[in-house]
Parts: C-alpha cells; sequence; structure tokens
C-alpha cells in the first residue's frame, strides 16, 4: 500500500484529460519516491529511520492509449481509492485521493509539474486506523526510452 500511496499521489489526475499539451509520451517510464518525512506514533525508531531512507523505485511500459490519457496513466489505482480532487491546469497537477481499507483509511495529497517526458511531485499520505501514520515525499519520474 505505501508504493500505491506514494506513486498514485504523485501522479493523479482527470482521466478525461485528452489535450495534445497534456499527454505524456508512450514508452518505458521510471519514477523514484523519497520520503522526506515519516511520523509513525509508537513505532521503533529504526523502523522509521528505516522506511525514510529507502527510495521506492517502479518502472512502468505506457502504450500509446495509455499515453493520450495523460499523466494519470502513470498511476496505478487501487479499487479502495477514489478521487475527491484532481485537476490538471497547464503542466501543473494537483490531486487528493482517498482510500478506504480494512482497520482504518488513507488520505493522500499531491501536486507537481509534468512535461511529456517527465514530472516531479511532492505528497502527502495520512493513514488513519491501528497504526497511523503520516509520511511525505518527493517524487521524480521520467521516461527512458521504448517498452
Amino acid at each position: 500500500m505505501k508504493v500505491v500511496s506514494l506513486i498514485t499521489a504523485v501522479l493523479s489526475a482527470s482521466t478525461s484529460v485528452t489535450v495534445a499539451a497534456q499527454m505524456i509520451q508512450p514508452g518505458k517510464w521510471e519514477m523514484v519516491s523519497t520520503p522526506t518525512s515519516v511520523d509513525m506514533p509508537g513505532a521503533p525508531p529504526q523502523i522509521v529511520a528505516m522506511m525514510k531512507s529507502r527510495p521506492i523505485k517502479m518502472s512502468i511500459c505506457i502504450t500509446p492509449d495509455q499515453a493520450r490519457l495523460g499523466p494519470q496513466a502513470l498511476a496505478k489505482v487501487s479499487k479502495n481509492c477514489r478521487y475527491t480532487r484532481f485537476d490538471i491546469r497547464g503542466t501543473r497537477i494537483d490531486s487528493n485521493m482517498v482510500c478506504n481499507q480494512r482497520g482504518g483509511g488513507m488520505t493522500v495529497t499531491a501536486s507537481g509539474n509534468f512535461t511529456r517526458t517527465s514530472f516531479v511531485s511532492d505528497g502527502r499520505s495520512m493513514v488513519t486506523g491501528r497504526q497511523r501514520m503520516t509520511t511525505t515525499s518527493h517524487t521524480v519520474g521520467r521516461r527512458v526510452g521504448d517498452c
């Protein structure tokens, strides 16, 4: 869920985006999400330090049909999540997503900028339930070639 929350938050956007300037290029994309803060009440300090020190790396192949959707093609959204706000204006992305899961939930906000071949975003994820946690992250992604 941590990978989904960080990467998805960064890339969330409207599925109706079809303006050419807002499309991304198809091909292989690589993304790295680096936690910038982790607040987990009651967790051992070494667990928090480990979570903060490990960037999350991911790659995905985007088809031409997916690329026409825009930056959201890079996001894998859980069926338990829904966007409560998403906005693309020019090359700027701002979003809010809510996820319901057993024993708690998660709210993810993100904002950033994208081009046809790259993006940069900052996100915040708040998990509720038995083990509460708030994380912030900085994510960078880029197209690295063909699939």
